[in-house]
């Protein structure tokens, strides 16, 4: 029995009971939305920060629904800095490090106290993305209640809204602290400026303007939609000048990163929104979420996992929802390598999310910025260095691990890491993403910018093939590590088979590289050396998922994920998500519900990685990982493992349905709609005991020809009407597929002949 109330719709003359608007429906977006409520969830030492955001402005409020103060029992002597923050996507220093040029507070009376909580409760509705805190204050001699509404809009304005209980008989006020401390570089102190030039005054608010040498000219425009306010630029605050108790403040973020006039383009978007008002942007904010979730659902019969599901793909509409700077490894926490962008694992991993989950608008974004910022790449091949290495290419584009805005690498802090300029696997990652969202989304004029990508990519890592006469093959002559290889050889292997000319005899690099295979009891392995259980870490299997090196029947790869499996890679977190679309992909539905398990429900060995209804954490599970907020719901794992279960989208030569659903699931059924594979192939399917439903339509402009395989799990199914070319081969149902532009393809497969 599934868990939920599903709309139906029914299919004439079956009497087929579709699953068909599932589980993000209104109603259960807001039985997944965060909730924390009671004085022990605001002293609890794990307290965690809510994110919410839109337009690349991202706030992490704290308690009281603002930047300060933090939640009152959380440890603070550790390295992350664990208070809440407003962060904008151009807010950065020519270091590579993001930046927070300022802190909101919100109180009362001179010294603008935010007042002690006496009753506390958050609700962050993630369908509307909304925030509404609801507090019980003693401030002084006065007790009395105060709401406080808090979004951000499409545009990236941030919209507060605080009414006050009818017992508040102070005004409220905001107040705007440019922040004395900013980061300057990964190895230095912190460079602290007390001086700030005092905010301009303008109607109904204040222009804030940092400046920080070394870094963007950091903008920030607050007005009101009342005009009875005080605006006081030496103590930058403002406030009601009589007695109401509801005061709505819009602030709109700037950067000369952005613009040549950060302060004209921080005022029109603030005053464009005052204009507005609240109801209305309230309105637009919620249509632009509605948009969000009806792009596509998957439905399955377990509560925990389709809520955190849908908890994921919100972290995504906050970090890359018409947002152009992609977010860092901890959401744009600057405390987490100082916020910059990571090609190495997490961006490739929510950029896939995306796509699958046919949110081809955020994925295009990233797409777009990295072609934006080749010609950076172009730099970094030319010359880098960090600490003791110093490496110069003659061509190519290099992507480092961790870039900043503009695609500067960002130095790490320890001089080790600097073996991180010999890496080839993000700047692999930058065009398996670019080649991706040009093959999902049919783009033709964003295909010729891959393109262009991947063979600036495939010079820089021919300029360091070396020949090795002694084991008659090319090696990297810096790095010789499976992953780096495989870097190299999906590349080649991309330029191959798009007819990309390179500098150098492709076919001879492609023949003749350098492969050690390994061992596991016996069994030939992808990785080097004789491995024995409990050894190796997810990221070894990627030349199964998006570099498509190695065929799920593959031996090697079965053994070498036969050897993972039994690793405790699963303690770091987004592994678990990984694991789990490797073994949707070697069809162990099994092995893959539990990794799916692993990311929302306890197990031995593995502990949730939710301390709470806010976010998901990453790695170590010591006492900081609280502060980490979000790691975009680890990455945004959880929905590459889950649609991978539902569909193998990534084949460019075959479509598979319903790969890795686990007994529980196919006793009671699963549905999903508007999945997107390769081709621009939109796709829906239920499973179900009367039999299986799929349908695919062709959203291009050209012709797609695919093997269509269904797996069945040893049901005996017929389809409803002929169809050409059908077999049965034990789990899979087979037929072949031409799709023309603009044309679905439908076909119901029986169980026993008929639909009950």
């Amino acid at each position: 029995m599934m868990f939920l109330i599903l709309l139906s719709l029914f299919v004439t003359g079956h009497g087929w009971t579709e699953d068909a608007s599932a589980k993000n429906d209104e109603d259960f977006l807001h039985r997944c939305s965060f909730s924390k409520d009671g004085l022990n969830r605001l002293h609890n030492l794990d307290y965690q920060y809510e994110s919410i955001g839109l337009g690349g402005t991202t706030m992490r409020p704290g308690p009281h629904g603002f930047t300060f103060p933090s939640a009152p029992d959380l440890r603070t002597d550790g390295w992350i800095d664990n208070r809440p923050f407003l962060i904008y996507q151009y807010w950065w220093d020519e270091d590579g490090h993001r930046v927070v040029p300022f802190d909101l507070v919100g109180g009362y009376g001179e010294s603008v106290d935010a007042g002690e909580i006496k009753e506390f409760s958050h609700y962050l509705d993630i369908s509307s993305g909304l925030l509404t805190v609801d507090l019980h204050l003693s401030f002084g001699s006065s007790t009395f209640s105060s709401q406080r509404e808090i979004f951000v809009t499409p545009e990236g304005v941030l919209v507060i809204r605080v009414t006050d209980g009818e017992d508040c008989n102070l005004p409220f006020i905001l107040q705007v602290k440019p922040r004395p401390i900013w980061p300057r570089s990964s190895c230095s102190p912190y460079e602290r400026i007390d001086a700030a030039a005092p905010p301009e005054l303008v109607k109904n608010g204040l222009i804030f303007v940092a400046d920080r040498p070394n870094a963007c000219r950091a903008t920030m425009a607050v007005v009101t939609e009342n005009e009875n306010v005080i605006a006081d630029k030496m103590s930058c605050s403002i406030k009601n000048n009589k007695g109401n108790k509801t005061q709505t403040f819009f602030l709109a973020p700037g950067s000369s990163y952005e613009s040549n006039d950060p302060v004209g383009k921080s005022w029109d978007k603030v005053t464009s929104a005052a204009n507005k008002g609240f109801e209305r942007l309230r309105d637009e904010t919620r249509q632009w979420w509605t948009t969000f979730w009806s792009k596509s659902h998957i439905v399955v019969p377990d509560e925990k996992v389709m809520c955190w599901y849908l908890r994921s793909m919100y972290y995504l509409g906050v970090y890359f929802g018409n947002t152009d700077i992609p977010p860092g490894c901890f959401g744009t926490n600057p405390a987490g390598f100082y916020g910059a962008v990571c090609p190495e694992f997490d961006l490739p991993l929510n950029v896939f999310a995306l796509l699958y989950s046919n949110h081809l608008e955020e994925a295009g974004r990233v797409a777009n910025w990295l072609s934006d910022i080749l010609e950076r790449a172009r730099d970094n091949a030319r010359h880098s260095e960090m600490h003791n290495i110093s490496v110069t290419r003659s061509t190519g584009a290099f992507y480092g691990p961790l870039i900043a805005w503009d695609g500067r690498l960002l130095i790490p802090p320890t001089p080790q890491e600097a073996i991180h300029l010999y890496e080839k696997y993000p700047s692999a990652n930058v065009a398996a993403m670019a080649l991706a969202y040009a093959d999902f989304s049919n783009d033709r004029e964003y295909a010729s910018k891959a393109t262009l990508i991947l063979r600036e990519i495939a010079d820089l890592m021919v300029e360091d093939l070396v020949w090795s006469a002694e084991e008659n093959a090319y090696k990297d002559k810096y790095m010789h590590s499976p992953l780096n290889l495989a870097s190299i050889h999906f590349v080649l292997r991309e330029c191959n088979s798009r007819k990309v000319n390179i500098n150098g005899d492709l076919d001879r690099f492609l023949e003749h590289l350098h492969y050690d295979w390994g061992t596991f009891y016996g069994r030939q392995t992808i990785f080097p050396g004789n491995h024995r259980q409990n050894t190796g870490d997810a990221p070894w299997l990627q030349p199964l998922w998006w570099f498509r090196l190695f065929s799920c029947h593959d031996p090697k790869i079965i053994a070498s994920y036969d050897l993972i499996r039994h690793s405790p890679t699963g303690k770091y977190v987004f592994n678990n998500g990984w694991m789990a679309v490797h073994a949707a992909k070697l069809y162990k539905e099994e092995d893959a519900f539990k990794w799916v398990q692993n990311l929302a429900n306890p197990s031995p060995g593995f502990p949730n990685p939710a301390f709470d209804d806010t976010n998901f954490c990453e790695i170590i599970y010591d006492w900081e990982d609280s502060a980490k907020t979000p790691e975009i719901a680890a990455h945004a794992s959880l929905v590459c493992g889950l649609v991978q279960m539902m569909l193998d989208p990534d084949d460019t030569e075959g479509v598979a349905l319903f790969p890795a659903l686990p007994s529980q699931w196919r006793t009671e059924g699963v549905s999903f709609k508007g999945l997107l594979a390769r081709g621009g192939v939109v796709v829906a399917g239920n499973y179900r005991d009367e039999g299986i439903k799929v349908s695919l339509s062709n959203l291009g402009d050209s012709l797609v020809k695919r093997q269509l395989r269904i797996r069945c799990y040893g049901k005996n199914l017929t389809p409803d009407k002929p169809v050409s070319s059908i077999s049965q081969n034990g789990d899979w149902i087979v037929l072949p597929m031409d799709l023309a532009p603009g044309d679905t393809f439908e076909v119901f497969l029986i169980a026993n002949g008929k639909i009950n």
